[in-house]
């Protein structure tokens, strides 16, 4: 049976401090009560606030785990700590928030947690973070082409009917006519409900196309034949971008 108490006293302490400072990623140490008072931070996470020494950390995050987050993303963050432990059964947690370095810039950051109860200071966590500020900004960048696309197309084709995921046949309607056109069309999908693409296709062609075009239309929105053209025509697919010469944007295979 794994032992979840351990001795976190000033000896054991003075090891992970010479283990941690060795380390590539950033690891640190807080208490679970309160504001979480930190027990211990590795020289990375010092750089990642862009701090050279621990005075400067200390003065900057008044030495705590709420100190450490972005006031914004701090709620939120705790909320979903305190829950992912409560539901892990090896009390494991995952979160990613903002932080605000010594300079102001603001970053993100990949926080992976662990509880523990030890005999001397109670429950604590232990936690390994990265900068994940390029993945979020991407994301950004390519939710952001996305929505541009989805926008275009409502104006032009009046409604988008968009693919979450080929395999679950999930599926977002969106209108060009609607005050927004990142608003779901709510008189669509009010008739659709919850079904699956194949299904509210079925029920799209079946209620409003003539019965002269329904057969084409089912082979031209069928799932597999629109990945098919996808794959052999890329240059049509929003996941495909290129930068041309004069800086404009284009889809195309990067």
């Amino acid at each position: 049976m794994q032992n979840t108490n351990y001795e976190l006293n000033e000896k054991t302490l003075s090891v992970i401090e010479e283990i941690g400072d060795h380390m590539p990623g950033g690891f640190f140490i807080y208490k679970a009560d309160g504001d979480g008072e930190l027990l211990y931070v590795n020289r990375t996470v010092m750089r990642l606030f862009g701090c050279e020494d621990p005075e400067e950390f200390r003065a900057l995050t008044g030495n705590t785990f709420r100190g450490m987050v972005h006031p914004a993303d701090y709620p939120d963050v705790a909320a979903s700590i305190k829950d992912q432990i409560g539901r892990s059964p090896d009390k494991s947690d995952h979160v990613e928030y903002r932080i605000i370095r010594k300079d102001g810039t603001v970053r993100w950051l990949d926080d992976y947690g662990h509880y523990t109860q030890t005999k001397y200071r109670g429950g604590i966590y232990h936690v390994f973070v990265s900068d994940i500020t390029d993945k979020r900004e991407q994301m950004a960048s390519d939710l952001a082409v996305r929505q541009a696309v989805i926008e275009a197309l409502s104006e032009s084709y009046h409604t988008v009917w968009l693919i979450n995921d080929v395999e679950s046949g999930s599926f977002s309607l969106y209108r060009g006519d609607t005050e927004g056109t990142s608003i779901h069309a709510a008189p669509i999908r009010s008739a659709l409900g919850q079904l699956k693409y194949p299904q509210a296709k079925d029920y799209y062609i079946r209620t409003t196309v003539s019965e002269k075009d329904r057969a084409r239309l089912q082979e031209e929105l069928d799932l597999a034949n629109i990945a098919r053209r996808l794959r052999e025509r890329p240059q049509f697919s929003v996941n495909y971008l290129r930068i041309m010469d004069d800086g404009s944007e284009h889809l195309l295979p990067h």
